[in-house]
């Protein structure tokens, strides 16, 4: 694993603070479940990682389709619901309240194939994804390679790394 300086780690921190107060505060908005129902997400990075890799018809025949990282507002995986309903989708994130917060959102939401857990997405088991399925690495998770390695040894999905990354290991 490569060494970070302490300023790099610190400025990480303070990065995924603003953005978890920035999710809470679009989630606590007024109506934000009423905003959501009559206009949700019609992108994120699932849709636009398939979108380069010209893949997306890929998603008319996937079964289920699981995000590492999913936060506490899950635009993501809300996108692609928009556009495949009936896809059973799994959010995976280690901090609990991003779980926790993404589920009750769904539910205000009426969304009953959506579901989130509190999980360490290196140790993991993905068996329930099979050869249709998608697994996607989302845009600032931490230890890419392990929660790769666990995806790839667990299960029998194809696995994708969000854009941002893509974008990051060419360079």
């Amino acid at each position: 694993m490569p060494e970070y300086s302490e300023n790099y780690i610190k400025g990480k921190q303070n990065w995924q603070r603003r953005l978890q107060y920035d999710e809470m505060r679009q989630i606590t908005a007024v109506g934000t479940e009423l905003h959501l129902l009559k206009k949700p997400p019609n992108e994120g990075w699932i849709l636009k990682t398939l979108g380069a890799a010209k893949q997306q018809y890929r998603l008319k025949e996937c079964r289920k389709l699981g995000l590492v990282g999913s936060g506490f507002y899950p635009y993501s995986l809300l996108g692609c619901w928009n556009k495949q309903p009936e896809i059973e989708y799994h959010g995976f994130d280690r901090d609990s309240k991003c779980a926790l917060v993404s589920q009750i959102l769904v539910r205000k939401l009426n969304i009953d194939n959506m579901f989130f857990h509190n999980v360490n997405g290196e140790t993991h088991n993905y068996e329930i994804f099979d050869n249709e399925d998608m697994l996607f690495i989302g845009c600032d998770v931490d230890n890419i390679q392990e929660i790769y390695q666990q995806m790839i040894i667990s299960s029998k999905a194809q696995v994708y790394l969000c854009l941002p990354h893509k974008k990051a290991l060419v360079k």
